[in-house]
C-alpha cells in the first residue's frame, strides 16, 4: 500500500509550481519562459511523436530553466530536472499550455530498488500528458471494481516518457519500474 500521489491544479497567475514536501522542495517558475522554450524547440527541431522527447536536447535546457546546475545531483535536483524534462517535452508539442500547481507526496522511501523514482516519473508524466491533452483521460475498464486505465497506445507513451525521465535520475534506468 505504499504509493506516490500527485495532485495537479491549474494556476491563474502564470506561474508553474512544484511542491515536493517530502523532499523539502518548493519551487516556482514563470509559464512564459516554458512557452518561449517550447516555441524555440518546435521551430528548430521536428517532433517525433512516436518517441519520448530527446534527453540530449532537453536536459541542458531543463537545467537552465529549472535553475539546476550540472554539479547538483541530489535527489531534490534530480526530481526537479525530471519534472522540467517532461514540461519541456509537453511544451515542445503543445502551444496552449496552462500554468500548473503540482504536488507530489511519497509513501515509498527514496532508496534504490523500491521503485520510488519510477513511480514519481510515471505520476508526473501521466498528469502532465493528460492535463495538456496529449493523452485523454482513462476510459478502459481495468477491473471488476470499475477502475479505469488508458488505451495501450497511451500506456506505451506514458511508459516511454517515464522511462526516459527516470533515466535522468539514475543515469540509465532499466525502464521496468515505469
Amino acid at each position: 500500500d505504499l504509493r506516490t500521489y500527485i495532485s495537479l491544479f491549474t494556476s491563474a497567475d502564470g506561474r508553474i509550481y512544484l511542491s515536493l514536501p517530502d523532499l523539502g522542495v518548493e519551487k516556482t517558475w514563470m509559464l512564459k519562459d516554458l512557452i518561449k522554450a517550447g516555441e524555440r524547440l518546435a521551430a528548430d527541431h521536428p517532433v517525433d511523436e512516436s518517441q519520448p522527447p530527446s534527453l540530449e536536447l532537453l536536459v541542458p535546457l531543463a537545467r537552465k530553466l529549472s535553475g539546476s546546475c550540472e554539479e547538483q545531483c541530489g535527489v531534490q535536483h534530480l526530481a526537479i530536472l525530471a519534472f522540467w524534462y517532461v514540461l519541456l517535452g509537453v511544451a515542445w508539442r503543445k502551444r496552449d499550455l496552462l500554468a500548473v500547481k503540482m504536488t507530489a507526496r511519497f509513501k515509498l522511501p527514496g532508496c534504490v530498488g523500491l521503485g520510488s523514482s519510477g513511480a514519481y516519473c510515471v505520476c508526473v508524466v501521466t498528469s502532465l500528458l493528460q492535463s495538456s491533452g496529449l493523452i485523454p483521460p482513462p476510459s478502459v475498464v481495468a477491473d471488476g471494481e470499475g477502475n479505469l486505465t488508458w488505451e495501450d497506445e497511451h500506456l506505451d507513451m506514458i511508459r516511454k516518457w517515464a522511462a526516459a525521465a527516470e533515466s535522468l535520475i539514475h543515469g540509465r534506468a532499466s525502464g521496468l519500474d515505469a
